[in-house]
């Protein structure tokens, strides 16, 4: 969670910037915890597996 809020403020920092865009995108592996996907925080969520095509 740490980790999470560090990235966010991370985030918020960049998106401040002029003409500039961030996207947030998880790429993961094995289980993910339903909270993460119904957090609405990233953009993106892709398995690992699926970004290489297997």
């Amino acid at each position: 969670m740490l980790t999470h809020l560090h990235s966010f403020k991370e985030i918020c920092l960049l998106s401040n910037q002029k003409n500039m865009s961030v996207r947030t995108e998880l790429v993961y592996e094995g289980e993910l915890a339903p909270f993460v996907e119904a957090d609405g925080f990233f953009d993106a969520i892709i398995r690992f597996k699926n970004l290489l095509g297997i």
